[in-house]
């Protein structure tokens, strides 16, 4: 199994342009790309500085990406919700957030490769570690438990078998330091 995050990867896939034409070539680790037409416009007195939104984003790779929602411990506190590329993009995000912020929810979506079929699949996750695969005691990895209790990992959040856990980064439903969460859900 590939147990490097996926963020190391660097090829370049091909993504065709809804309009016809040419193909449109992206960096394979961009993952989340739009054109210009689903650009969405919000004001610039509510939108952030330098923010742009989108209507639809498509997918530049078949691998697993990750929904992650956090609530700030601020009254009256909102619930935003990222699309994360990498797995080591969720495990740096939660970690930089502190105890002022709950991790409400973490899933993966992963593609589904049975024969010809293919498609996608998700699992909520309940813990996010930082873990090694003993068969290469030199390949860290982030390691992420299902709320099925297996353990998933790599580019394509494959099931992860005698993986060692090296350091808890989250418990989701707590604070992104680990403590219980006392936000309402």
């Amino acid at each position: 199994m590939q147990t490097l995050s996926s963020g190391s990867i660097g090829e370049e896939s091909g993504l065709r342009n809804p309009r016809g034409g040419s193909l449109v070539r992206t960096p394979f680790a961009a993952m989340f790309v739009s054109l210009p037409e689903y650009k969405f416009f919000v004001p610039p007195e509510i939108a952030p500085p330098d923010a742009t939104y989108w209507r639809t984003l498509g997918i530049s790779t078949c691998a697993a990406w990750f929904v992650l929602s956090v609530r700030s411990r601020e009254p009256d506190a909102v619930l935003d919700t990222f699309l994360l590329a990498w797995d080591s993009d969720v495990a740096d995000s939660v970690r930089s957030m502190g105890v002022d912020v709950d991790v409400e929810g973490l899933m993966f979506v992963a593609p589904r490769m049975r024969g010809r079929k293919r498609g996608w699949f998700s699992r909520d996750v309940v813990e996010i570690w930082h873990a090694t695969d003993p068969s290469d005691p030199d390949s860290k990895c982030i390691l992420m438990v299902g709320q099925d209790g297996h353990e998933y990992a790599g580019f394509f959040m494959d099931r992860a078998r005698g993986f060692v856990r090296d350091r808890l980064v989250a418990r989701v439903g707590h604070s992104a330091m680990g403590h219980k969460s006392t936000t309402a859900t």
